[in-house]
């Protein structure tokens, strides 16, 4: 007997910090016609709320919260965009949403439009230099941590994530006014995506 569930379209959650721009809803809406082409459901965390209405600033931010991990629990794997926001790392949130979709034992995609390895972009940030490339000594920062040194696009668990999962991050050098609209990296992970039997 045929498998019903593997009839059905799969869904993909669209994690990324997307939602903070202006014309997010435009851009989600144009990653779910792309999921369309590819034979996926794009779930977007705009989506309606489930659940009743809740006012004030603070349960409004439990509610989308609380409806977002809804929405993740629905949805068959998750593809992000971990171009780096406002810090040398990926959105926060979106890191959060990654790990709870491995958490579930779901498929996590993801992509970056910046090159620069994390190290890299870690030393940037913190406006620190290698004085000794041919040193052994651990580099830390100005609070004596330890520097992610690992060659990965991006802290170990995130990279993980995805590694765990069977594929790799896709990496393209796009333009700063770009970095968050350009979805050339969003296609290429519905590709991996859809090459794969899960």
């Amino acid at each position: 007997m045929t498998d019903r569930k593997k009839l059905m379209t799969k869904t993909v959650y669209l994690a990324g910090p997307e939602v903070f721009l202006e014309e997010a809803e435009d851009l989600f809406n144009r990653k779910k016609e792309l999921c369309k082409q590819y034979g996926f459901t794009g779930v977007s965390p705009l989506d309606e709320l489930d659940g009743p209405s809740i006012t004030g600033t603070l349960n409004r931010a439990f509610q989308i919260s609380h409806a977002n991990e809804e929405k993740l629990r629905k949805c068959d794997f998750l593809v992000a965009n971990i171009t780096p926001f406002r810090s040398p790392s990926a959105d926060i949130g979106t890191a959060y949403e990654m790990g709870f979709m491995r958490s579930q034992d779901r498929m996590v995609l993801a992509y970056t439009n910046h090159p620069i390895m994390f190290r890299e972009r870690t030393l940037m940030h913190l406006n620190l230099e290698e004085t000794d490339t041919e040193t052994t000594t651990e580099l830390r920062d100005v609070n004596k941590m330890s520097i992610e040194s690992f060659g990965l696009v991006d802290n170990l668990m995130i990279d993980g994530a995805v590694f765990h999962s069977g594929s790799h991050i896709v990496l393209h050098n796009i333009g700063y006014t770009e970095q968050f609209t350009d979805l050339k990296g969003f296609e290429d992970c519905l590709k991996i995506a859809r090459s794969k039997e899960f």
